[in-house]
């Protein structure tokens, strides 16, 4: 099955509102955000995201939305050189077929051509071993773990936080 990776617009906000909402039902350990206090479920919120040129979110359709990955650059000035990368997710039939290397190809190409940004974080469930297998094969390393870092119905799972480092090109 073949799927298309590209930047996501204005125009697909309300596919990615969609696809957000089963991400966080379907996988809860996998996000900090819950359905309850997700602010990327408001059609408006996502609209202003998807037209922001300081972050991106990108999609692969095959042919409907089936995998989405954000990254946006730290709005602070003394942290202007980090980038976060942000909800990855892939329908779980489409799991297993490149599309979530695919994804984190687009969000780290789009975090190393904003000026000064030298390096991209994430934060990622310890249950999810194919997630940390994806990024550490692109080059993240732990950096720290946070042993109770996500409460789902009273269980808890430790928070990996990884980072990639792009150079030394901070502005």
């Amino acid at each position: 099955m073949s799927f298309l990776t590209r930047q996501l617009i204005p125009d697909d906000a309300q596919a990615c509102v969609e696809i957000r909402r089963e991400a966080l039902e379907r996988d809860p350990f996998a996000f900090l955000s819950s359905p309850d206090d997700d602010r990327a479920l408001s059609l408006a919120f996502v609209r202003e995201g998807l037209a922001n040129s300081s972050q991106a979110t990108f999609g692969a359709f095959a042919p409907q939305l089936v995998g989405v990955a954000g990254v946006s650059r730290d709005v602070k000035i003394k942290a202007a050189h980090k980038a976060h990368l942000w909800g990855l997710y892939v329908t779980p039939a489409f799991r297993g077929r490149g599309i979530g290397r695919s994804l984190m190809t687009g969000a780290l190409g789009f975090a190393r051509q904003l000026p000064g940004v030298a390096e991209i974080h994430l934060s990622v469930a310890g249950n999810g071993k194919a997630a940390i297998r994806l990024y550490e094969t692109l080059g993240f390393v732990a950096w720290g773990t946070e042993p109770r870092g996500i409460c789902v119905g009273g269980e808890f799972v430790a928070l990996h936080h990884m980072i990639l480092e792009f150079g030394t090109r901070a502005a």
